[in-house]
């Protein structure tokens, strides 16, 4: 059996991901592959604390810690191994938070300021280490503007509104996100694509990702978890920091797509 770990990013249409996949697992058992969404790990002891107990290097903090950790570790490994018993032979596992959350990003003014640190202290959890990482990208202003409602939305109009000037001055870009991950997991197969090319290559992205046919994918309705417009909800960027964060998102893509050591999903074969 072999693993995809999904990595996000969060408001990327990843729900949308992990909706298609495991319809289409529902649909086409004989094809081996399982799909874990984020609730599966969430509800899994100890899983959501489990980077809390590892400082910045990966080291577990205490005996206490390790401990804790341990058990999580081991409902992981009794799930994987019922998994393999079952008859597994793709396991799809889903969890934006691994790499951090939506509000300490906005807290921050920073995309996942601590990603190494947790992927360092998951890269003990998964074992063994996943054959391929995926992540699908958005264009930054967007990223951040959708994070930003979501939250603004869940928590009753209470999330501030992030400093839009912070952002942008910090905003180190995904190939920095990449070059992060390819670091903890260097053997792995990292695996891209574009949100804003999900219209018209959603189906061939999940195939690749399921290593399925095409014409055996199930979609879902792709508006899916979806931002809601709210009328009360601030713009985080000015329209001059809104086109120099597109243009840095542009320069990125162009250079991450010149890169010989992850795989882009949204091309044409």
């Amino acid at each position: 059996m072999h693993l995809t770990l999904h990595l996000g990013v969060h408001r990327s249409a990843s729900t949308l991901i992990d909706k298609c996949l495991a319809k289409t697992a529902l649909a086409s058992p004989q094809a081996g592959l399982r799909v874990w969404q984020p609730g599966r790990l969430r509800r899994m002891e100890g899983f959501s604390e489990y980077a809390r107990h590892f400082d910045g290097r990966g080291q577990l903090r205490d005996k206490d810690a390790a401990v804790a950790a341990g058990l999580a570790e081991g409902a992981l490994r009794d799930a994987v191994a019922a998994e393999v018993k079952a008859g597994t032979r793709h396991l799809f596992v889903s969890e934006e938070n691994i790499l951090g959350s939506m509000g300490r990003n906005l807290q921050t003014a920073r995309a996942y300021p601590k990603a190494r640190a947790r992927l360092l202290a998951h890269l003990r959890l998964f074992q063994p280490a996943p054959s391929r990482i995926a992540i699908g990208l958005r264009d930054y202003a967007a990223f951040w503007q959708s994070s930003y409602a979501y939250l603004y939305a869940r928590s009753g109009g209470e999330t501030p509104c992030p400093d839009g000037a912070a952002i942008l001055e910090q905003n180190s870009g995904w190939g920095a996100l990449i070059d992060v991950v390819r670091g903890v997991w260097p053997g792995a197969e990292i695996m891209l694509w574009q949100q804003e090319r999900l219209g018209g290559a959603l189906r061939q992205i999940c195939a690749r990702l399921a290593s399925l046919p095409q014409d055996i994918i199930q979609l879902v309705d792709k508006r899916l978890n979806a931002s809601k417009p709210l009328a009360s909800l601030g713009a985080v960027f000015s329209t001059v920091q809104r086109q120099a964060l597109e243009a840095q998102y542009k320069s990125d893509i162009a250079e991450m797509r010149c890169r010989g050591d992850v795989t882009w999903l949204d091309e044409e074969k």
